[in-house]
């Protein structure tokens, strides 16, 4: 009898990322969703951050491998937090303080604690990882990856970008750092494309790599969607009556993503039916959502910050769902796709004319976006009214989503990342070129 075959061995994949499960941040989130995909077929291990003293420093979770990291800082936050009371968030305070003003006089914003402790974690692993994709933020995720590939050229490094890190808007605290530190941030960033393997990141960090980098850096790099449409749980949702109901969830933040034009505006449609609205918020402008009721005008009521599932269900078993573009707008919000998820009408107010997610939103059949200005609001108001006559009670199915925006289901992202984990899909530079880059710089130390 002939002997059976036998499967190939899993690759060994490491993620390096910021805060994941079961306190996930928008990246973590979206790097979750892959992970979870690529967990079916390869030995996933997360390296992510010990944000709280109750978790344990290795875990399971749905197949993946997690180990946490803590650097001193970490651990004084986490104490602080455990303790509680008012010295607590005093000395919460005076940490952020702290690591605020480090980060300003520093000449470079980079945690190097974060890298040594993300690199001593690698290095204590056996076997030792075939790929590393660090999630970016934190970009100190990159410069650990890439200092344990200077000590083992074989693995191959593969960094996920979600946000910019060189003209990041608030991790460089004040404008003038962020143009002081620029060239070092940018020199940082090259030796990121010099050394990686191949990077992922999102469509709006094009215009950003378009500029200062050449065509052959440039190369290695594919832009895609977020990865964050799937099928949403089915719920138990309790039978609908007459009321038109709309539902925010997420962060509102001064200067960034506030809620004042979207509270007038609610309050001057006049819907056919009676209308509620229901915030599930967080940040230092959630506060500004007031509980409101009366005649001829909507029912707005703050929940606060909730867990994920309630805020999902809240989702659900919302008519509309309301969502705001940031000040700059070129943050594309994780929640934007598991709004679309479930095929349900999407009211959004964008702060620019270029806004990336009023762009992705072209595409989607139940969806308004409006401009934030003062001169529109009569029209705003109008364009409003005339939506949710029109598109309450519609819905698209998932399949129908998922066929225009297949490139943001999690299992394009995961094959993607498969192929780059085994092979070079983009053209190698030429050794001269790469001679040449080099030059600037060509060692990762603080």
């Amino acid at each position: 009898m002939a002997a059976a075959s036998r499967a190939p061995p899993m690759s060994r994949i490491v993620f390096l990322l910021g805060s994941f499960y079961p306190n996930f941040s928008a990246v973590g989130y979206c790097g979750y969703q892959v992970q979870k995909c690529l967990a079916e077929s390869h030995d996933i291990t997360v390296i992510s951050l010990r944000d709280d003293t109750a978790l344990p420093l290795e875990d399971q979770h749905e197949g993946l491998r997690i180990l946490r990291v803590e650097t001193p800082a970490i651990k004084q936050r986490n104490s602080l937090r455990a303790t509680g009371g008012r010295r607590a968030q005093l000395g919460l305070t005076a940490l952020r303080a702290k690591g605020a003003l480090k980060r300003l006089l520093s000449p470079a914003t980079i945690d190097w604690a974060l890298v040594r402790a993300y690199l001593d974690q690698l290095e204590a692993l056996t076997p030792a990882p075939q790929a590393i994709v660090p999630l970016v933020f934190p970009f100190e995720s990159v410069l650990a990856a890439l200092a344990y590939k200077r000590a083992h050229p074989g693995t191959r490094v593969l960094p996920y970008l979600f946000d910019d890190f060189a003209d990041s808007g608030s991790l460089h605290v004040l404008k003038l750092a962020r143009w002081l530190k620029r060239g070092r941030h940018l020199r940082l960033e090259r030796q990121m494309l010099q050394k990686a393997d191949a990077i992922l990141a999102m469509h709006p960090l094009r215009a950003h790599f378009e500029a200062p980098f050449e065509q052959p850096l440039r190369d290695k790099i594919t832009f895609l969607e977020h990865p964050l449409l799937f099928a949403p749980k089915a719920q138990n949702l309790p039978p609908k009556d007459a009321t038109i109901r709309l539902c925010y969830t997420g962060s509102l933040i001064g200067k960034v993503r506030e809620p004042d034009y979207l509270l007038e505006l609610l309050q001057a449609i006049r819907p056919a039916d009676p209308m509620r609205a229901d915030f599930y918020v967080m940040g230092n402008n959630a506060h500004k959502v007031q509980p409101l009721s009366g005649p001829r005008r909507v029912e707005i009521a703050n929940h606060g910050r909730v867990a994920k599932p309630m805020a999902d269900a809240a989702v659900q078993g919302a008519d509309v769902l309301l969502n705001l573009g940031e000040a700059q707008g070129r943050q594309v919000s994780s929640k934007i796709f598991e709004y679309m998820a479930t095929g349900k009408p999407i009211l959004h107010l964008a702060y620019v004319a270029q806004d990336v997610v009023s762009g992705i939103l072209a595409k989607y059949p139940l969806a308004l976006c409006l401009l934030q200005e003062r001169d529109r609001f009569a029209e705003n108001v109008r364009q409003a009214e005339a939506f949710l006559a029109r598109c309450r009670g519609r819905q698209l199915s998932f399949d129908e989503v998922a066929a225009l925006y297949p490139e943001a289901l999690p299992q394009a992202t995961a094959e993607l990342m498969e192929r780059l984990t085994e092979h070079d899909v983009h053209p190698p530079i030429q050794a001269e070129e790469e001679k040449r880059l080099m030059t600037s710089s060509n060692a990762l130390t603080p």
